[in-house]
């Protein structure tokens, strides 16, 4: 688990090739979706209504989640480990200059150093807890649950595995592409989780995809059978996915760890993106 570390991950999430590739925002980029997005500001609006000057906390970089969180009014601060990812991604913010935009480089395990408790009405985040070991994954829901205030929500979106799902031919994944019934990170998804592919690239005893075993061969299989213009997008997802693997927990095993620190009030699964299954969005009441 050494890739896990904080100095790991500071050099791969901030690497030219993964720092630019995310930066691309929209159908380029691993966030969120319009369709998604628009779940994750009506949370966000249940969470901080009432509240006035409701304080945010992002767990990364992710530029649509900021963005949402200061048109909403609050003041909003994102961590992450990477100076580079959080600067180019500031700077492709909507709210790139208010001055409810602030963001601080720091392990998200250190976090209680410099924050103090029980200060945040909402904590957002983005496939944040992918990028945590699985033996930490329990503390750091800790560590957002204590920095939340009293009636504080965590609204995050997560990789997640389905044991039930059956074994899926890759040509039903590119129908469904082409169908508009998936996105380009939701595409590797399926394809590491559900397909052939699996057999490399998901490792169940370590709870871990690692994407970069699977990318080149995935582009080369989807070629010719997807338009230019989205294989293109498909190809900046894959710079991305080249340096990174995900840490990804069968769904019954993952909640049953969130219900230790929090109450699920809500969980969001779109029908019109197949990935969501193993992509959904938690609304999280703290307990």
């Amino acid at each position: 688990m050494k890739r896990y570390t904080a100095e790991s991950l500071e050099k791969t999430w901030g690497s030219d090739d993964s720092a630019n590739a995310r930066a691309k925002r929209g159908r380029w980029s691993t966030g969120p979706n319009e369709d998604e997005l628009v779940v994750f500001e009506r949370f966000i609006k249940r969470a901080i209504s009432g509240i006035r000057n409701p304080k945010a906390l992002v767990l990364g970089a992710t530029t649509e989640l900021r963005d949402l969180a200061i048109k909403n009014g609050c003041d909003t601060l994102a961590v992450d480990l990477s100076h580079k990812l959080l600067a180019l991604f500031n700077g492709a913010m909507d709210f790139k200059d208010s001055e409810k935009n602030a963001y601080m480089k720091c392990d998200w395990f250190r976090m209680k150093l410099f924050l103090a408790q029980a200060s945040f009405d909402v904590v957002l985040a983005d496939c944040s807890l992918n990028n945590v070991p699985p033996e930490d994954n329990s503390a750091l829901m800790g560590i957002v649950s204590s920095l939340l205030k009293k009636e504080g929500y965590f609204i995050t979106r997560n990789f997640m595995f389905c044991p039930e799902e059956k074994k899926r031919e890759m040509k039903d994944l590119i129908r469904e592409y082409n169908e508009g019934r998936n996105t380009p990170v939701g595409l590797f998804l399926e394809a590491g989780m559900y397909t052939k592919y699996k057999d490399i690239a998901y490792d169940m005893s370590k709870k871990e995809l690692f994407w970069q075993r699977m990318t080149d061969d995935l582009i080369n299989e989807v070629e010719g059978k997807i338009s230019k213009k989205e294989m293109a997008y498909i190809r900046n997802v894959g710079k991305h996915a080249k340096v990174h693997s995900s840490i990804i927990f069968p769904i019954g095993e993952f909640e049953k760890m969130l219900r230790k620190s929090f109450k699920i009030e809500d969980i969001v699964k779109l029908d019109k993106y197949v990935y969501t299954r193993g992509m959904p969005i938690y609304f999280l009441k703290k307990k």
